[in-house]
């Protein structure tokens, strides 16, 4: 698919990670498991979306999302969550629409900008 992929091994260390990104993160998505050792999917999510509310997230459960209902309360930016076992086609396309709809935005906020700027001048 020609997309970089950062692997951590729980939630306690993806959140490092995109601490340690700064403001200017470089991540265009989060993908995380539900159960993981230290931290839930859920609480990634939740810690994450303070400091980047802009980021979209799909969570990977063995549960149904209808079971996950209330615990999913305050997942703002959660775009997906997805059955285990995972289907790749599925996981692919889930991604393809996340990414497609993110570039999107930022190219209309981008012409936003542009536009304003050139009617400023």
């Amino acid at each position: 698919m020609g997309i970089d992929v950062i692997v951590a091994q729980h939630g306690v260390e993806a959140l490092d990670i995109l601490k340690s990104s700064g403001e200017a993160h470089p991540f265009d998505l989060v993908i995380s498991d539900h159960l993981m050792p230290q931290m839930s999917g859920v609480d990634l999510i939740k810690k994450s979306h303070k400091l980047f509310p802009d980021l979209p997230y799909i969570l990977a459960s063995g549960y149904s999302k209808d079971n996950l209902d209330e615990e999913l309360v305050g997942c703002d930016n959660l775009k997906a969550v997805l059955k285990k076992p995972l289907k790749r086609e599925l996981l692919q396309q889930k991604i393809f629409a996340i990414l497609s709809n993110r570039l999107s935005d930022s190219a209309a906020f981008l012409s936003d900008a542009k536009a304003s700027a050139v009617k400023a001048d």
